[in-house]
């Protein structure tokens, strides 16, 4: 069979053309004689054939591979799943009992903490209501509060059967602000002004502490803070400092038997040096009394049991105070203290 060979002059119309570079190019490219370009397309698809193949069958190797990888894998985490399962099983009722140990020592850790409370409570309690009777018992119908901060002790005293008046003294602005929305309550307990008792007329740095409570005049020692680290001094105010004798007259009346509480971190001995006068008017007192240094420059315990006893007053009752949580030593008490001829 043979092929004619197109003549490029006759391609469009039948019109004869003037070869050029460029048609003869295009000739050569798109009109090449049938057997030679089946030939080559022949050979060419043959040989991306022969690709595919190679390409199919590493693929199909490679595709083998993995899926072993695969199947390797879930078989090692079904035996893993087994094992954990198994393992689990075995140790489920070990993690029962111990579960159901560990609810029974809460439990008993809360009927603990609960009983605690209680006992501290009854323990307040019966302070509370022994000076009650101790001060009904030497005719006390006035008591001077000093260092009230927002009331508590005047509170105490009201609702457990005190029924003489208070005067609270308290110098720290935010505690001060309270102390007159509590006594407001009660129409036998007033507040004085706002100033510190010491033993001149001054004026000094009070140290707020975060607490509230643990605010003094005085620098506080690193006994203080291990024993409770919310004791820290957060701020300072600027304070009037007014003896107690300057201003008790302002409250008291003839008729009156004082009875004098002191909670000032540190200052009680100034504040009875400022108060001697009054000091010497009164039929007992209450201070704190340090065992050991809490404050720079305080009086302890018993250089103020011996400063007491010079003004005529005998230790009548002690109140366990502050203690160390970590190691259960106590660091400070409440002397109650009388004249012995009273009552």
């Amino acid at each position: 069979m043979k092929t004619a060979i197109v003549n490029p002059q006759c391609l469009v119309g039948r019109r004869s053309l003037q070869p050029t570079a460029l048609v003869n190019k295009i000739a050569i490219a798109q009109y090449i004689p049938l057997p030679t370009g089946l030939k080559g397309l022949h050979k060419m698809l043959k040989s991306y054939i022969k690709q595919i193949i190679v390409t199919r069958k590493e693929f199909d190797a490679r595709l083998a591979t993995e899926q072993s990888r695969v199947a390797a894998l879930e078989n090692n985490l079904l035996h893993t799943r087994q094992a954990l399962d198994e393992g689990l099983s075995a140790i489920s009722p070990s993690l029962t009992a111990c579960w159901g140990a560990l609810e029974a020592l809460s439990k008993d850790h809360i009927r603990v903490c609960r009983a605690l409370e209680l006992t501290y409570a009854l323990q307040q309690e019966s302070h509370l209501l022994r000076l009650c009777s101790q001060l009904a018992s030497k005719s006390v119908n006035l008591i001077f509060d000093v260092g009230a901060n927002t009331g508590q002790y005047a509170r105490s005293l009201l609702e457990h059967g005190y029924g003489g008046r208070i005067v609270s003294f308290e110098p720290l602005s935010s505690a001060y602000e309270q102390l007159t929305v509590s006594c407001q309550e009660f129409s036998q307990w007033e507040v004085a002004e706002r100033f510190a008792l010491g033993e001149t007329r001054a004026e000094t740095q009070l140290n707020v502490s975060d607490n509230s409570y643990s605010s003094s005049i005085l620098e506080m020692l690193p006994a203080h803070l291990e024993a409770a680290p919310d004791s820290h001094y957060v701020g300072q105010e600027t304070v009037k400092v007014l003896p107690l004798d300057d201003v008790a007259g302002q409250h008291s009346k003839d008729g009156d038997v004082l009875f004098i509480k002191l909670d000032v971190q540190g200052f009680e001995k100034q504040v009875l040096t400022g108060g001697r006068g009054t000091l010497s008017q009164a039929v007992g007192l209450q201070t704190e009394l340090s065992i050991v240094p809490l404050y720079a420059g305080q009086a302890l315990l018993p250089e103020m049991i011996g400063f007491i006893a010079k003004s005529g007053f005998y230790l009548w009752d002690v109140i366990p105070g502050f203690s160390d949580p970590a190691t259960g030593k106590l660091l400070q008490v409440d002397g109650i203290f009388f004249r012995e001829n009273v009552g």
